[in-house]
């Protein structure tokens, strides 16, 4: 690359930052997660004791030449801090299939309160063990025909049920009359597209909660100009400590180092812009591959997520630092 060309890309990518940061958006306060299912499979009624969970595709509905499908998806919630308020999440599919029949066709998400199966294992899910759902849809979807279509039921009520619970997130995706001979296909999450069945959770972080405090003196000696300070009375202990999604410095005296997602950390961003092949042998391109996703890229999605975090305190984990 000539550097012409280099510093081209930088001024593109820093333009870039400038209209990400200053579009108004959600409140600085909620993040975004995209969760990838830990299991997903279709189950069938005439294959009653056959596992699909290896399967790239999810059936939903009846099909001519087996018998009636429904999907089945897992996902974990722990890339969601504990504490933190869930505002809004919604499972999304992409229907690449409509089985050349489903020219319209209602359909629904179920909760599955028993989130115990597997799409693999000793036990794997099929017919004959597949749990039960709430007979009530959470969320439908009309479709009309046709392919390549992505659907995002909204799923909030029961997301944050199972959040609360300290449990994974399960539900069903089938044809609310399964009477009809129609049938679609999604892509599931061993698919090797990019549209892989997915959620996205919108959340609040939880806020500080102080259950206890002590006065304390104590400090040392500090100058400054004409002035000199030898003790503080009624300070909080100096200390560095982290727990959770949090860190806390006290004291008036240091005790650990401040860190603000600032100008340093984008110069060290910018300097991966654009750069693959990202790994853990590269540190995922010095942690600037910031987005979790498929790609490796350092790219729009990276800057995103760093535009997110821009002069807020440097995260737990923070790779930038």
């Amino acid at each position: 690359m000539n550097k012409s060309t280099e510093l081209k890309g930088l001024y593109l990518l820093w333009m870039a930052f400038l209209v990400l940061l200053f579009v108004p958006g959600r409140s600085m306060g909620e993040q975004n997660v995209q969760i990838l299912p830990t299991d997903d499979a279709f189950v069938d009624n005439v294959m009653d004791s056959d596992s699909f969970g290896s399967d790239t595709d999810l059936y939903i509905g009846n099909i001519p030449t087996g018998g009636l499908r429904r999907s089945y998806l897992k996902f974990g919630l722990s890339q969601i801090p504990a504490g933190s308020t869930i505002t809004k999440a919604e499972l999304v599919l992409t229907i690449y299939s409509d089985g050349g029949s489903a020219s319209d066709c209602n359909i629904g998400v179920h909760n599955v309160p028993d989130s115990s199966w597997s799409e693999g294992g000793t036990t794997p899910l099929v017919w004959n063990n597949a749990p039960g759902y709430d007979p009530c849809a959470t969320g439908n979807v009309f479709f009309w025909g046709g392919s390549a279509y992505s659907f995002a039921w909204s799923v909030t009520v029961d997301v944050n049920d199972a959040f609360s619970a300290s449990a994974d997130y399960s539900a069903v995706v089938k044809i609310e009359d399964e009477e009809t001979d129609i049938y679609v296909v999604a892509h599931s999450k061993e698919s090797l597209v990019a549209d892989k069945p997915h959620l996205e959770v919108t959340y609040e972080p939880p806020r500080y909660s102080l259950t206890w405090h002590t006065i304390d003196g104590g400090g040392g000696r500090s100058n400054g100009g004409p002035y000199s300070l030898t003790g503080t009375i009624g300070q909080p202990d100096a200390a560095y400590s982290a727990s959770g999604g949090y860190e806390l410095l006290g004291g008036f005296w240091p005790g650990g180092p401040l860190c603000f997602v600032d100008f340093e950390h984008f110069a060290r961003f910018a300097e991966h812009w654009l750069q693959e092949d990202c790994s853990e042998l590269n540190n995922w391109c010095g942690g600037a591959d910031l987005h979790v996703d498929e790609n490796n890229i350092v790219n729009r999605r990276d800057l995103k997520v760093f535009v997110e975090e821009w002069l807020c305190y440097c995260p737990i984990g923070w790779p930038l630092k």
